[in-house]
């Protein structure tokens, strides 16, 4: 192997005593500087953005330019609106049918506000057919209502919000208006048809109810005549002959709270039925008791069942009558039920719509 001619030996010289011994070699990388890599800063964002910044501005002012072409070539629209509150029924049928049945019954009305009939009673107000407001549906207030009349129940409320948007205030505030009217007209008129109908049925059972407890007076009267040495308080099951005036009791108002729900919801509905069922439970009930007391008691039981029915009868025909009478002063002219209006029909004093100013940050 030949020798390397530029390889040039240096001499040894030794430390000189209390130096330092020499530093251990350390591997460099390629290239000058440290032997960690440089710390590499992080890109921003905002550099790329700000070297474009004629750009980012340009685009800027079209976006506000078509925004403000938007607003000025957009009809401005007014709210009206107004706001009811149906008061919960001064019933018994209240308890029977709680506060869910309540939320339902709003619900419903809610809908009966929206249904043609109503819409089509609007529509025929004089006055209603020609407002410009109708021109979108080629002048039909009906087609249009169906679809822009807003109805809504007021969030954690009873409230029944009825709202309209319109390009002419007056006309908005008017239609709402009217909507109000036409929906109590309607109310007014099914309750009255209702009531009517309840009233002949309420007088149908009273007739009933006296001629059962004249038959029953008379039975009663040839019981006594039968058995003369029998009297009320002979053998009297005290406890027994409780049970059964408690639960003729419930029977009563069952009964009663039925004639109310079939006055204020009609034949078929949910709640109708759930009551018919209670009463009829209560019936079945009675009918138990009745017969378990008979059999206990014989002769003197047989004559206080008698009584007890007899004043049962006798109540229910008292409560009748008084139903009655409350119905034909209802017919006569009183209000059946009660709608009142919270915030009276009014429009708003600016445009609802387009809303300028959230349009033109966005």
């Amino acid at each position: 192997m030949p020798e390397r001619q530029d390889i040039v030996l240096r001499p040894y010289y030794p430390p000189a005593a209390g130096a330092a011994p020499p530093a251990p070699y350390l591997p460099q990388p390629y290239g000058y500087g440290s032997a960690l890599p440089p710390e590499v800063p992080e890109p921003s964002l905002l550099r790329p953005i700000l070297r474009q910044w004629w750009m980012v501005l340009l685009f800027a002012l079209f976006g506000f330019a078509m925004a403000m072409v938007y607003v000025k070539n957009t009809t401005p629209l007014y709210t009206a609106y107004a706001k009811i509150y149906l008061p919960p029924t001064p019933t018994d049928v209240a308890n029977a049918i709680g506060g869910i049945e309540r939320g339902s019954f709003l619900q419903t009305q809610v809908e009966v506000i929206r249904s043609t009939p109503i819409l089509s009673r609007v529509a025929d107000t004089p006055g209603i057919r020609g407002m410009r407001t109708f021109l979108p549906a080629n002048g039909n207030p009906v087609l249009f209502l169906r679809d822009q009349l807003d109805v809504q129940l007021e969030r954690k409320t009873d409230l029944i919000v009825i709202a309209l948007q319109s390009p002419y205030p007056d006309e908005a505030r008017t239609i709402v208006d009217t909507a109000v009217k036409a929906y109590k007209a309607y109310v007014q008129e099914e309750r009255n048809d209702r009531t009517t109908g309840l009233l002949k049925s309420l007088e149908e059972k009273k007739a009933t109810q006296d001629q059962q407890v004249a038959a029953l007076q008379q039975q009663i009267r040839e019981f006594q005549v039968k058995n003369p040495t029998i009297s009320r308080q002979t053998g009297q099951d005290v406890i027994g002959l409780r049970d059964l005036e408690t639960i003729s009791s419930r029977v009563m108002d069952a009964q009663f709270r039925l004639l109310d729900a079939q006055a204020l919801y009609g034949p078929g509905h949910p709640v109708v039925k759930k009551l018919e069922q209670q009463f009829g439970d209560l019936q079945r009930l009675y009918e138990e008791h009745s017969e378990r007391y008979m059999r206990q008691n014989s002769k003197a039981g047989q004559l206080q069942q008698m009584l007890a029915e007899l004043e049962q009868k006798q109540e229910f025909a008292r409560r009748l009558t008084e139903r009655i009478r409350e119905l034909e002063t209802s017919v006569a002219g009183r209000k059946l039920i009660q709608i009142d209006e919270v915030d009276p029909p009014q429009v708003s004093e600016f445009p609802t719509w387009p809303q300028t100013n959230r349009i033109l940050a966005v």
